[in-house]
């Protein structure tokens, strides 16, 4: 049934210009979550577990995404999907800029409005390899411009570079001769059929892994890192949570304050927006179906736009 109406509410945003289409593209991301926690069997509260709030002051009034705030609540679906996912960020209050500037798939688009530096860095075939007897890791490869000593100090701590060996030239993506990969390790026997308990290990690796893995969908997903940058808010949460978070916001400016939602359209940092509404809607979808069905969804050449 939920999914159902995930399905008619981003049919019904297709066709609809951005000051509307936020509020059909809400209610899919709510219904495609509860389709999540229904098939993984969470309870939950149905309310939806997240408010708006203005964070303009006396001193600043001014109608930016900054001053757009979001605090997640004690129940509802949005702490069962956090719940879920294991987050353990403490942080319940933020504000629409910061969590937009979380997102790969806008962080061109953020870091061109505001003139800040990039927080993902792209890397190429991602991959778990062995790592001596009874251990394997995550690897990918490495572009040169993202290999020297000032970009690799902003790599989280879980990660370094390493210096291709001559067999591992010949299948590398890149000619840097460098890979990326973690510094911890996880218990895998190399049996040729993996046991449940390799199984076990391997996603309980993964799940955390992905707090600083993200990609964007497409018809072959583009790999990032999510790097630590100095005076910027890097926000420890799955990119599910984050899109949700942030369509509830703009939804409810597209609902409440259609005036101020012009404004900002008509305003600087529009195209910000414009990428988040369009992008977001094939973002979600895809990362919750490959979440329910435990497969890659984006490189099956499916169209973008198509449910």
């Amino acid at each position: 049934m939920y999914w159902n109406q995930t399905r008619n509410f981003f049919e019904a945003a297709k066709d609809l210009p951005t000051e509307s289409a936020p509020l059909p593209l809400y209610y899919a991301f709510l219904n495609a979550t509860k389709t999540l926690l229904e098939a993984k069997g969470v309870v939950y509260n149905p309310y939806h577990g997240i408010q708006g709030f203005d964070m303009r002051t006396p001193a600043n009034g001014r109608i930016r995404l900054d001053n757009e705030g979001l605090k997640i609540k004690g129940g509802g679906v949005l702490p069962a999907l956090i719940g879920y996912f294991g987050e353990t960020e403490t942080t319940t209050k933020y504000n629409l800029g910061e969590i937009l500037s979380n997102l790969a798939f806008i962080h061109r688009a953020y870091a061109v409005s505001y003139s800040a530096r990039e927080m993902f860095l792209s890397i190429g075939n991602p991959r778990y390899v062995r790592a001596g007897p009874g251990q394997a890791r995550f690897e990918a490869d490495l572009p040169s411009e993202h290999c020297h000593g000032q970009t690799v100090r902003t790599f989280p701590a879980a990660f370094r570079i390493r210096e291709l060996t001559e067999a591992e030239w010949e299948d590398t993506l890149f000619e840097s001769g460098y890979v990326i990969e973690t510094v911890g390790t996880f218990p895998w026997s190399g049996a040729r059929r993996p046991s449940n308990a390799d199984m076990a290990s391997l996603c309980a690796f993964h799940r955390r892994l992905r707090l600083d893995i993200n990609y964007i969908s497409g018809a072959r997903p583009n790999w990032y890192l999510k790097r630590t940058l100095a005076n910027t808010s890097r926000i420890q949460r799955n990119n599910l949570t984050l899109m949700f978070m942030a369509m509830h916001r703009v939804s409810e400016i597209a609902r409440y304050k259609p005036v101020e939602l012009n404004r900002v359209l008509a305003g600087s940092k529009n195209w910000l927006i414009y990428e988040f509404v369009e992008a977001a809607r094939n973002q979600f979808i895809d990362e919750i179906a490959a979440e329910i069905t435990g497969f890659e969804i984006s490189p099956a050449a499916v169209r973008q736009g198509m449910f």
